[in-house]
């Protein structure tokens, strides 16, 4: 497979190494925690601090984007090429879910030009979890603390080595332009790789989650929505946070003439998502709306996808002011599952 040994302590002149002519962006800290941000010189990476509150959604999808403005000499909408960049040292779950938001924004023929053009533009180095975090489920979903799904180089840690492995053509190239900081893996390498693998998993806690598609359509007037949403508050963090969530709202604003259209996430969990111009609101109590979420990741997605539209990585537990923990709510509806079906 071509893999290679980079030291841990080189990673940063490996990163910027292996694309001179391309934007680095990776996990940075501050006194707000781990966010993304274009790395330019030594020691901005952080890599040892798990995948932090903010997920690298925002990068190629953006909390909020101008998408035109008007009027304009141009009749149509104008796509700015976006810059060629390398995502470097994401987890493997963020990586898996910028390939599924990949999927689901050229569903049924229509592609979102914004986000495919960046996503086209970027090459992802991610990195693995030998430490994950205490509400990390990706295991239960699909997952691995190694998984290279969505990534073209991935990053195994071994002590003071990082194995890297190709996933794709585009990360081979990206490796062989690392010189000499990628030195020819050997066996030993590979089986230690295997081996952190192996010792990640096991800190894992599986979960169980509703993969009868049927059942779990058929408890969709079940009392237990109301029961997992007493403490919900619909704040949104948990869609906020989440790196799959890709609801979004469109608003044109304008001043004197002039103005611009607006892109911005949306939530489910706000009242106004589904508030309809005549009043009615089809999903008025917040029962309605977490079971929107969940029948949406869990039923839906498999559904129209062949998979969940969750990685597991947490974040909704973590953020959640309230407590709620998506674990346990997705334990609860599995065994009213069982027991509707009964």
């Amino acid at each position: 497979m071509n893999e290679r040994i980079v030291p841990r302590d080189a990673v940063t002149e490996f990163a910027l190494r292996i694309a001179p002519q391309r934007e680095i962006v990776g996990p940075t800290a501050d006194r707000t925690g781990i966010r993304y941000d274009r790395i330019e010189g030594p020691f901005q990476l952080c890599l040892d601090a798990g995948h932090g509150v903010a997920s690298p959604k925002g990068v190629l999808f953006p909390q909020t984007e101008v998408l035109f403005r008007f009027p304009s000499s141009e009749p149509n909408e104008t796509i700015a090429e976006p810059r060629e960049r390398v995502l470097f040292g994401i987890r493997p779950c963020d990586a898996r879910a910028l390939a599924l938001l990949d999927r689901i924004f050229q569903s049924d023929g229509v592609e979102d030009p914004y986000f495919s053009a960046r996503y086209a533009a970027t090459t992802i180095v991610s990195l693995s979890c030998t430490e994950p975090g205490p509400a990390c489920f990706c295991t239960s979903v699909g997952g691995g603390p190694a998984d290279p799904a969505g990534s073209d180089l991935l990053l195994i840690g071994i002590g003071e080595r990082l194995l890297a492995r190709p996933v794709t053509q585009t990360g081979r190239e990206l490796l062989e332009s690392g010189g000499d900081l990628a030195q020819p893996a050997a066996s030993e390498h590979v089986a230690a790789a295997v081996e952190a693998e192996t010792q990640a998993t096991a800190k894992i806690e599986p979960v169980e989650y509703p993969t009868d598609l049927a059942r779990l359509a058929g408890i969709f007037h079940n009392t237990v929505w109301d029961e997992i949403a007493a403490t919900c508050i619909g704040c949104g963090v948990c869609t906020y946070v989440c790196p799959t969530c890709h609801c979004f709202d469109i608003t044109d604003e304008a001043r004197r003439g002039r103005g611009r259209r607006v892109r911005s996430w949306d939530s489910c969990a706000f009242p106004s998502f589904t508030l309809h111009g005549s009043g009615r609101n089809p999903r008025e109590r917040q029962a309605a709306r977490l079971r929107q979420r969940i029948l949406h990741k869990f039923l839906y997605g498999p559904e129209r996808y062949g998979e969940a539209l969750c990685v597991g990585c947490g974040r909704c537990i973590t953020g959640c002011p309230t407590g709620i923990d998506l674990r346990s709510l997705l334990e609860a509806v599995t065994v009213i599952m069982n027991v509707e079906g009964a």
